[in-house]
């Protein structure tokens, strides 16, 4: 472990004990303490102090805990993304990402119960599947529960589509294979409760995938872009654009991100904080043209068709904790790439 990680990363145990979130939705200034307040003291996930903020972060499933105090909490919940299609296929769909300012909190008897979802599995049924499968769709992050008062859920990404098919509808839709129509995006749902999914104050990300009219893959939707059909019937699509949120940059979550996916992570997030990092691009299909580049946030590259096949043409996966998209196969017998796993953070004023 690092000097830097040691001084500035605490990592609390969960504290499964007493505490609840209190009411009193609305718009306000990113997780800063409300007037009269006294100081948030939490716990839950890898918690990192930076700029007089104290972020949460996690990469896996937990509870968020308010131990003491209250004030208002900003929350990030980003759904996993979705892998890419086989043979020529669409990218994956970056999953959803639910973003809300200023929830009001307070100890009491609930923990926020924090889900992180997976990023979707790649297709790899076999070469005998000579017309291709669709990518797996992302799973879902959710941040609160049924009877807590902040229910957010992030719809995890569609997957990128097989052979002349569609893609998957998800979070944000996958990219279709080629000859084939768009794919959109799903509506943020409700909660069982009948709780929208995001708190009053929030807002959910997600664009469809793109459809390809000819020879290849099209991208799919990142959390700011639709993906995109590419440009002549050599060549795959991009795909979509992440959604940039300043107040979670890459620099400062890093040390959450375990040492072996903690370069690739800031480098896609950046200080911008490129969430759903975005689609993946679509798959080549035989031609002077090129495989669908990945977007700017960590959405993977689709596959270049190359010969001699089989082994040639698998596409990128996307980069880890970023949600982003599985770029789509290129060779006939290959398989495409996952998509990447989710993340939720929670921000506060210390």
């Amino acid at each position: 472990m690092s000097i830097f990680r040691d001084f500035f990363v605490k990592e609390k145990p969960v504290f499964t004990g007493i505490t609840r979130g209190v009411g009193g939705f609305g718009f306000g200034g990113g997780g800063g303490a409300a007037a009269g307040s006294s100081p948030i003291s939490a716990s839950g996930g890898t918690e990192i102090p930076s700029g007089g903020f104290n972020y949460h972060v996690f990469i896996t499933s937990g509870a968020f805990t308010v131990e003491s105090g209250d004030g208002t909490i900003e929350v990030l919940v980003v759904g996993g993304g979705g892998a890419g299609g086989r043979q020529h296929g669409g990218g994956g769909g970056a999953g959803s990402v639910v973003h809300a300012t200023s929830q009001s909190v307070a100890a009491g008897p609930y923990p926020y119960t924090v889900t992180v979802g997976d990023g979707g599995d790649h297709p790899w049924p076999g070469a005998a599947d000579f017309n291709g499968v669709n990518g797996q769709p992302g799973g879902q992050s959710v941040f609160g529960a049924a009877p807590e008062p902040l229910h957010m859920i992030a719809l995890g990404g569609g997957g990128g589509a097989g052979y002349q098919d569609s893609g998957v509808t998800g979070g944000s839709g996958g990219g279709s294979s080629h000859n084939t129509t768009n794919t959109t995006a799903t509506a943020p749902p409700t909660s069982p409760s009948g709780q929208a999914t995001t708190a009053t104050g929030g807002k959910s990300y997600q664009n469809p995938g793109a459809g390809h009219l000819q020879n290849n893959g099209a991208g799919g939707g990142g959390a700011g872009a639709p993906g995109n059909a590419g440009t002549g019937a050599d060549g795959g699509g991009p795909g979509g654009n992440g959604q940039a949120f300043p107040g979670f940059p890459g620099p400062v979550l890093g040390p959450a991100i375990p040492s072996p996916l903690r370069s690739a992570f800031t480098t896609a997030v950046g200080p911008t904080g490129l969430f759903a990092g975005g689609g993946g691009g679509g798959g080549h299909q035989p031609g002077s043209g090129a495989a669908g580049s990945g977007s700017p946030g960590g959405g993977g590259a689709g596959g270049a068709y190359t010969t001699p096949e089989p082994n040639s043409g698998t596409g990128t996966n996307g980069v880890e904790y970023t949600g982003s998209g599985g770029g789509g196969g290129g060779s006939n017998d290959v398989g495409a790439a996952s998509g990447g796993h989710g993340l939720v953070i929670v921000k506060y004023a210390i």
